[in-house]
C-alpha cells in the first residue's frame, strides 16, 4: 500500500476520502454495494476505510503524468467528456461541415441564443423559411458505430 502520510492528492488517503464521498452522495452502503457489483463483501468496505489498492495509486499518478484514466477505464472521449449525446452530436456535425457551414451554424446559435429559447421558439412558427444565398451540404455525420462497422 501507498503511505498514507502522503499529502499528495492521489495519495491512498486522499484516494479513499473521495472514494467514500461518492458512496455517501449516492447513499451506498458498502457491503451491499459490494454484493451488487460482485465483489467480496469486505471489499468496498475496505476501500471506505482507507486500504485503496495500490493500482488506484498509480492510475491517479498516471492521470498526473497526462494519461486520460477516464478514457482508458470507462472510454469517455475527453473531446466529449460532460456533453449530453445530442451535444456530443452536434460537436461532431459541426467538425464535420465546411468552415463557411461552421459560420452559418454559429450564426444560427448565436441568434437563438440572443433572442432566448422561448422567443425562438414562437418566431419559428411564423417566420417564412429563410432562402439562403447558398446550398448547405448535405452531411452523414460519423458515429462511433459507423467506426466499429468499418474495421
Amino acid at each position: 500500500m501507498s503511505d498514507s502520510s502522503d499529502s499528495n492528492i492521489h495519495s491512498a488517503e486522499n484516494i479513499a476520502h473521495r472514494f467514500n464521498d461518492e458512496v455517501a452522495r449516492n447513499g451506498f452502503k458498502a457491503k451491499s454495494l459490494s454484493r451488487d457489483i460482485g465483489a467480496h463483501e469486505n471489499t468496498l468496505g475496505n476501500y471506505v476505510r482507507g486500504k485503496v489498492p495500490d493500482q488506484w495509486v498509480y492510475l491517479a499518478r498516471l492521470h498526473e503524468k497526462g494519461i486520460d484514466i477516464r478514457y482508458v477505464l470507462l472510454g469517455i472521449d475527453p473531446d466529449f467528456a460532460g456533453l449530453t449525446s445530442e451535444e456530443s452530436l452536434l460537436l461532431k456535425a459541426y467538425r464535420q461541415i465546411s468552415p463557411e457551414g461552421q459560420e452559418a451554424l454559429l450564426g444560427l446559435a448565436k441568434a437563438y441564443a440572443k433572442d432566448g429559447e422561448k422567443n425562438a421558439m414562437v418566431q419559428s412558427q411564423y417566420m417564412e423559411p429563410l432562402d439562403y444565398d447558398f446550398d448547405l451540404p448535405s452531411i452523414k455525420i460519423k458515429t462511433d458505430d459507423d467506426e466499429k462497422s468499418s474495421a
